[in-house]
């Protein structure tokens, strides 16, 4: 499996946990939960490095990918949940630049240590504990959704604040 299959796995996690994320009407869990598989793929590839396993160092990646890939597009219908308009436009661009910073800052972070220690391993656990803490704040911070079935329900005497 080349890269390009690699990243064809984590297109594949991008339109199935969205697809899944829309159908059952629910996006922090499927955030949250395709970022934990991205983390946890990059633990078994730090080890798969550190042993040279040829497949591990494939397969490793591409769960990773699959996960972490998949976790975008569901992320972006989190912001709006809790920002106002006025706020959501702010905070999109601080998101923006976050991220933008992450993908010039970690492939410098990922040599250093290979420089300094010899190996990738240690840079893949602290880049996947990075984002095990984004999984995380997810559940902390970002309020439970109503159920499907609660929104799309006749109005039942509850107010949102009884549904959340």
């Amino acid at each position: 499996m080349r890269m390009s299959g690699i990243f064809a796995l984590g297109r594949t996690g991008m339109l199935v946990n969205g697809w899944r994320s829309d159908r059952r009407r629910e996006a922090r869990r499927h955030t949250a939960w395709a970022a934990a598989v991205g983390a946890l793929g990059l633990m078994p590839a730090a080890v798969a490095q550190q042993a040279g396993s040829s497949l591990g160092l494939l397969a490793a990646p591409a769960l990773s990918a699959a996960g972490t890939m998949g976790s975008i597009p569901v992320f972006w219908s989190l912001p709006p949940r809790f920002m106002s308009r006025t706020a959501l436009a702010a905070g999109v661009a601080l998101i923006n630049s976050c991220a933008n910073l992450a993908g010039y800052f970690a492939p410098r972070f990922l040599g250093g240590m290979k420089e300094s220690t010899g190996s990738y391993g240690l840079g893949l656990f602290a880049i996947a504990g990075v984002e095990l803490i984004g999984v995380v704040l997810i559940f902390v911070f970002i309020r439970k959704e109503p159920s499907a079935v609660a929104a799309t329900a006749p109005d039942s005497g509850k107010t949102d604040a009884a549904l959340s």
